[in-house]
């Protein structure tokens, strides 16, 4: 008969990887999700003379997100259920359903978070939020194409800032 040999331990994973590529591109995608917010900020001026709370634009659907994440934040907007408020179209009700919408859950959890920070600083947190996971998401998908470490950072950078994602 065969010699029978225990199982080896279980060794506790530290919080980091141990391949050494993939501590790198963890560091890495920090690193670039700080300096897109950072970025970000000083782009639209949030650090002086534009508060985060205050809108960043009033241009194209800004008015109709601002009102999808208020309803939201009344409790008047929920996913998957019919969108008519009673807040909106007096005399009536405003109904929302004759479109369809499939962000519903984005804007409910955004309008979640307006009732922590208000309407305005959560569409920003989430405009934000948009703009830093774009940047590292490009980073990590090249960086799995085997790209190198400083393109893929600038092209995560350059995507997560571009119009694209602005307009």
């Amino acid at each position: 008969a065969g010699v029978f040999y225990p199982p080896a331990p279980m060794q506790k994973r530290a919080w980091l990887p141990r391949n050494p590529r993939r501590k790198k591109n963890l560091i890495a995608s920090v690193l670039l999700g700080v300096l897109i917010a950072v970025e970000w900020g000083a782009s639209y001026d949030v650090f002086r003379s534009q508060p985060l709370l205050s809108p960043i634009s009033y241009w194209g659907d800004a008015q109709f997100a601002a009102a999808l994440v208020s309803a939201a934040k009344r409790g008047d907007f929920v996913p998957f259920f019919p969108k008519a408020l009673p807040s909106l179209g007096a005399p009536a009700i405003a109904n929302w359903d004759d479109f369809p919408l499939n962000e519903d859950v984005l804007y409910y959890l955004v309008g979640v978070l307006a009732r922590v920070v208000g309407t305005f600083g959560a569409i920003n947190l989430a405009f934000l939020f948009a703009c830093v996971a774009a940047g590292v998401s490009l980073f990590l998908v090249a960086r799995s194409f085997r790209a190198g470490l400083p393109g893929a950072f600038l092209a995560g950078q350059l995507y997560a800032l571009s119009g694209f994602m602005g307009s």
